[in-house]
């Protein structure tokens, strides 16, 4: 029986629709997520350094993933947690090296995410 239930899962896994990943490139979109579900947010840190994540409303809960080794970008988890819209936002900026710092360039991320 155990065999059964273990095909069963695996097919549910095989049918689920794949994750929702939002990039740098993605920037100025609108998402349409459903309330309890979770798109990843995934800004690469090799050429930017990001401020905190800032989410305009409750209708999206955002919660930072730690990694264990570094994949090479910052993610966070979105959570649509209630019915609205939410603006999810960062700042990016080119890391100085120099002593002293010349102004770098501030790199806008920003989504809107709609919760249905």
């Amino acid at each position: 029986m155990t065999q059964v239930a273990a095909l069963v899962a695996c097919a549910a896994i095989a049918s689920a629709p794949p994750a929702l990943v939002i990039r740098l490139r993605d920037s100025g979109k609108t998402f349409r997520i459903a309330r309890g579900q979770a798109a990843h947010l995934r800004l690469s840190h090799t050429r930017w350094r990001w401020s905190e994540l800032e989410v305009s409303s409750r209708a999206v809960r955002a919660v930072r993933v730690t990694f264990i080794r570094d994949p090479g970008y910052d993610e966070w988890i979105l959570r649509g947690r209630a019915r609205g819209r939410a603006i999810v936002s960062a700042a990016g900026q080119i890391p100085c090296t120099a002593n002293p710092c010349p102004p770098t360039p501030v790199r806008v991320f920003a989504v809107k995410i709609v919760v249905r």
